[in-house]
């Protein structure tokens, strides 16, 4: 890798992204939401269960960066030279891999709606924290009261009536497996933000998830979990499926995150608008699934309904920006 990456030199100038819609960052972040909220369902509907999680999240990681990166070479979105910022590019790969295997660790450890729950409610908070320390100013009111909405919604979708009202307390493994989940994700916004505002979204993405797949196939040869014979015994309507994980809801999907947290005022209110997906999983399992949903759930879809409406009046607002300061720098992450 070190062969053909080469550090970004000072002068490498940002793409122009224009913008049709003064939201249109959030759009992209809650199209995003909603792709990653497909595949619970999509995997659900798979016929063959045997394939597993490792080799699962590896393969639609896999076909994700090399349609990325194949656009981007077709399309001629690749840096002069392929100089890249090496620091974002590398903390996107590594803060990808994490969160996805101490996310499913922790689905196993702690359970499903203990897990998203923290995870989708967490990282807002802490890039919201680390914005106002690094800004030296509480983050916007607006703001707040959306992840405070958003948070409230996103609990009253996953948690009443559900087996994590009567399980036993979390362990300090479960916490620590959720916590690093949600500071990986935080710093997966902040250097996607960063990388999307030097390279061409298309290959910054790409590469970014190459890393990714290359150290979830690493972990998986490790742990003796990497099933791949198995792609063998997949039938169409599964490998339909596969293709769909790889090229939508991982490929397009980081792909719109992406660019729309660029897009987007802050880091913060880019993740708050990712807090959409659990009401879109929601409505998806409902409507093809069977699933119910309970009059606390509607609830919380309205919550974070109501949530999306804040941060729509957040983004479309005049602002004043501060001559020099780089929208794509985050916090605790600014240096990423």
């Amino acid at each position: 890798m070190a062969t053909i990456i080469r550090p970004a030199s000072p002068s490498l100038k940002a793409p122009q992204i224009s913008t049709v819609l003064p939201f249109s960052g959030l759009l992209l972040v809650m199209l995003a939401a909603a792709l990653w909220a497909t595949v619970g369902v999509a995997v659900s509907m798979m016929h063959n269960r045997g394939l597993g999680a490792d080799t699962l999240g590896f393969m639609r990681t896999l076909i994700g960066a090399t349609v990325l990166l194949a656009a981007a070479f077709a399309t001629g979105a690749v840096p002069r030279g392929l100089r890249v910022p090496v620091r974002p590019l590398v903390v996107f790969g590594i803060g990808a891999a994490i969160f996805q295997l101490c996310l499913f660790r922790a689905f196993r450890e702690v359970g499903v709606t203990v897990t998203v729950t923290v995870t989708v409610c967490l990282p807002p908070v802490i890039l919201a924290l680390t914005d106002a320390v690094s800004a030296r100013r509480l983050p916007c009111v607006m703001v707040v009261m959306a992840l405070l909405a958003a948070a409230g919604g996103v609990a009253a979708i996953l948690l009443p009536g559900s087996a994590a009202r009567i399980s036993p307390p979390v362990k300090a493994e479960g916490w620590a497996l959720m916590l690093t989940a949600s500071f990986a994700f935080a710093a997966v916004a902040a250097s996607a933000r960063r990388l999307s505002g030097v390279v061409p979204p298309l290959f910054g993405t790409g590469l970014g998830l190459a890393i990714c797949a290359v150290l979830l196939a690493a972990h998986a040869l490790i742990q003796g979990d990497l099933a791949l014979p198995q792609l063998a015994m997949l039938g169409r309507r599964d490998l339909a499926i596969l293709l769909y994980l790889g090229l939508f809801a991982t490929g397009g999907a980081y792909l719109a995150f992406a660019v729309g947290i660029r897009l987007c005022r802050s880091s913060t209110s880019g993740l708050v608008a990712s807090m959409i997906e659990p009401v879109i999983a929601a409505v998806l399992a409902a409507a093809l699934l069977g699933e119910f949903l309970r009059p606390m759930e509607m609830i919380g879809c309205l919550a974070v309904t109501a949530a999306m409406v804040l941060i729509w009046r957040a983004e479309t607002r005049p602002l004043r920006r501060p001559v020099g300061k780089d929208p794509g720098r985050s916090g605790l992450f600014a240096e990423v």
